[in-house]
């Protein structure tokens, strides 16, 4: 039996990269201060899709169906505390989390929150859907999460403090229940583990936070690119097709190339402030009422103005696109050098804009595999298509 258990169940891009990043790095100077990280990172993720039974995500070679029960048994085992953290816990319905807590074999269970203000997290949830396959324009996404309607409702059952809480904390103390907020942008970046540690009951000294940046940031006009390389539904790359276009599309384009090209932040328009603020402060309320212990300052939810770099990504012109096309073109071509393919290389010039990019990358995956480069599919031309690569205009109010 644990004596305490630590249910760290983060809303998504909440400083949660940084944290896992911090803790796996110190898991044995954690487990001397008796604190326990069952298992790997890898089954805290896997444990969290089989809570949540998203079986739709990409592939992992742990049994879903059985990764929280396997989890939980070495959780009990630990003499002392022991920590779970994954952000995939988030979206769990009460049932859900009641027969996960129910599993845990402690006297003292902890949940732990981490929370960032909306008007960061809702261009970060944007940006990280892009990253994994999203095709929608990002004041389309705006204007779901702001009525609440397709990919806005994932968006609220992550990021509605109040509701996560209410859900994952029913039946724990409200004095054990710690909202960490994230300090914003131009705070220490350590100050987010100082305030996380102390929860933990951990000496946030003892701890090297000297990790590598594993979340790479994309500019303004690198996220439109790849989101316009998305919605061009290249079969060859298509999310459906599973674990297979991560390491091209994501690793490879996302983080190792367009994360190297620094275009100015985006953020929402200023006329979101309204609704965003009225959301943040109905959360707000939601906290102090029901007596949850705050670790941080509530205030570090509320709205900020943006930084004067900070651009909507409606602003990007076809002439940035085009640019930054060309540019990632010949990183692509270089990389493909990099591997010395036995095919032949595609003839693919600067212009060739995302079509371009898609035929070195099937190329670069082909040279990888060791199997031959698969045809491009025949261009198609629809309404839809057209709506999904944001060369029509249908935005609401």
């Amino acid at each position: 039996m644990a004596k305490r258990v630590f249910l760290h169940v983060a809303t998504p891009k909440s400083g949660t990269t940084y944290l896992q990043s911090v803790l796996w790095h110190n898991a044995e100077v954690l487990r001397k201060a008796d604190l326990l990280l069952p298992g790997t990172f890898q089954s805290h993720y896997t444990a969290a899709k089989g809570v949540t039974m998203r079986r739709r995500m990409r592939e992992v070679d742990i049994d879903i169906g059985t990764a929280w029960a396997q989890l939980a048994k070495q959780t009990n085992r630990s003499p002392g505390g022991a920590l779970i953290c994954h952000e995939l816990f988030a979206p769990a319905s009460t049932e859900q989390a009641e027969a996960a807590k129910s599993a845990l074999d402690t006297p003292e269970t902890h949940l732990v929150l981490t929370a960032r203000a909306l008007h960061k997290q809702v261009p970060a949830s944007w940006q990280e859907g892009v990253k994994g396959g999203g095709m929608l324009p990002f004041d389309t996404f705006v204007h779901h999460v702001r009525h609440n309607r397709g990919k806005g409702q994932w968006f609220w059952s992550v990021q509605d403090l109040g509701d996560v809480a209410s859900r994952w904390g029913a039946g724990i103390p409200a004095d054990r229940v710690h909202i960490v907020t994230v300090p914003p942008d131009s705070s220490d970046p350590t100050l987010l583990w100082r305030r996380y540690a102390s929860v933990l009951g951990i000496d946030p000294a003892t701890c090297d936070v000297d990790v590598p940046k594993r979340n790479v940031s994309l500019g303004c006009v690198e996220a439109e690119v790849l989101r316009r390389l998305h919605s061009r539904q290249d079969p060859r790359f298509r999310k459906s097709r599973g674990r297979s276009y991560v390491p091209w599309t994501r690793k490879l384009l996302a983080v190792q190339i367009l994360g190297q090209r620094h275009s100015a932040p985006f953020g929402l328009p200023a006329d979101a402030r309204h609704w965003v603020s009225e959301r943040t402060a109905a959360m707000v309320r939601e906290v102090n009422d029901r007596g949850y212990h705050v670790v941080g300052d509530l205030e570090d939810l509320g709205w900020r103005p943006p930084a004067p770099e900070t651009r909507l990504v409606s602003s990007v012109t076809e002439e940035e696109v085009d640019d930054a096309c060309a540019w990632t073109i010949t990183r692509l071509q270089e990389e493909l050098v990099k591997r010395q393919p036995a095919a032949v290389p595609p003839t693919v010039g600067p212009d060739d804009g995302v079509d371009g990019i898609l035929e070195l990358l099937e190329h670069i995956r082909a040279a990888d595999t060791g199997t031959q480069p698969r045809p491009a599919p025949p261009k198609r031309t629809s309404t839809a298509r057209r709506l999904r690569a944001g060369r029509l205009s249908w935005r609401r109010s």
